[in-house]
């Protein structure tokens, strides 16, 4: 069995079902991360924090700012090199090579003689000369995988690709698809809508927000939004969206959720038929993967990097930048019982062939463990269900 070390900025949801899935097959996690947050999930793994060594922080402060503030923090050279040495991984996954911990471990790993897979949130086909093309070929001149968590309508091809691995479920998929089903066959769900996002202009919420305006007078619905508030900046971007709510006579409709864990999170998504991500430029977002998981129908920005996650079809989706076009996709989820009945079950068949257990075990074991032939006698389905108590 291998062991895989993961290198993150930070422990993110989307980490946690290839954690978990490794760990079913028997094979060790180890995950390094450069911060921790409060919404973080260490059931399956604790993760390890990596402190910035003190020269990356003085050479940070003398080059241009940037929004990430870990952006340059890289860690301690001799004492990562040891510590990677006496954790001796197999694989090493990292999220990217921009990130300065990330390019450290990279190629600490390379020079150490691990296998290193390069996890990025790109297209699968990067367009010519582009950051991404230039950083996957490179990567692939040096022997490294690579990997992305967006999917592509048509198969890509040439040294910039990167093979898709799905984010996958939170849980077993099969116990996930099972209760979904039988959610959406009982519950009509009209007019229950969640949105999850960081309170961040781009994620729309205001858009969102003018969306339902325009629809108060004929549908109902209630509005869940949950997001992290762990800063200031956060409250008062929440306190500016509560006043928005009450100026478009919204306030007996909507509530704020702030910092829910796992746990919560699942109970929001059982309980609510419609999931709404109405962001701009959202790379790979996993909480509309979670939704559908839990029986919601998923609508998000039809350029949204998670889009393929979700059936071929413009029902699903809407142009961001235009509340009317939000307004347009929930409209007849709001008003049809049935039809947003039906748009439920085919989010959840399209998920459960593109992102079940199964399928991202198959794309683990030939991405991640470099596997290639997929029939290779590894115990990476424990149990007929595939899923293990863990």
């Amino acid at each position: 069995m291998a062991k895989v070390l993961f290198c993150l900025p930070r422990f993110h949801t989307n980490s946690v079902p290839w954690v978990r899935l490794l760990r079913e097959g028997g094979h060790d996690v180890i995950v390094h991360v450069q911060r921790s947050s409060l919404a973080e999930d260490h059931a399956l793994a604790v993760p390890q924090l990596i402190p910035a060594a003190g020269w990356s922080h003085t050479l940070g402060r003398l080059l241009p700012r940037r929004s990430d503030p870990d952006f340059r923090a890289a860690p301690p050279l001799k004492a990562y090199w040891q510590r990677m040495k006496a954790d001796a991984p197999d694989i090493v996954v990292v999220r990217g090579v921009t990130r300065w911990f990330c390019i450290v471990a990279a190629l600490m790993a390379l020079m150490q003689g691990r296998r290193v897979v390069v996890y990025d949130q790109d297209d699968p086909q990067a367009r010519s000369f582009s950051g991404t093309w230039i950083r996957r070929s490179l990567c692939r001149l040096l022997g490294m995988g690579r990997i992305t968590a967006r999917a592509a309508e048509a198969k890509p091809t040439g040294p910039s690709v990167a093979s898709t691995l799905p984010f996958g479920a939170p849980s077993c998929s099969e116990n996930l698809a099972r209760e979904a089903r039988h959610r959406i066959a009982q519950d009509a769900g009209i007019g229950r809508i969640l949105m999850v996002g960081k309170y961040r202009a781009r994620k729309g919420h205001a858009k969102l927000l003018d969306a339902l305006a325009q629809l108060a007078t004929q549908r109902h619905f209630t509005l869940t939004i949950c997001a992290e508030e762990i800063s200031h900046a956060d409250r008062t971007r929440r306190a500016a969206l509560e006043a928005k709510v009450g100026a478009l006579g919204l306030t007996d409709r909507v509530c704020f959720i702030a910092n829910a864990d796992r746990a919560t999170m699942a109970k929001l998504y059982a309980s609510h038929a419609i999931f709404v991500l109405p962001s701009l430029d959202e790379p790979a977002a996993v909480s509309p993967i979670e939704a559908v998981w839990h029986g919601a129908v998923a609508l998000m920005d039809q350029n949204s990097g998670t889009r393929h996650y979700l059936p071929p079809n413009d029902a699903f989706t809407f142009d961001a930048r235009h509340h009317r076009d939000i307004a347009r996709a929930l409209d007849p989820l709001l008003a049809q019982p049935e039809r947003l009945r039906e748009l439920r079950g085919l989010c959840l068949n399209h998920l459960q062939e593109f992102g079940s257990d199964e399928a991202v075990r198959r794309v683990l074991e030939r991405e991640v463990l470099g596997i290639n032939n997929i029939a290779t006698p590894v115990d990476l389905h424990p149990q007929s269900s595939n899923c293990r108590a863990t």
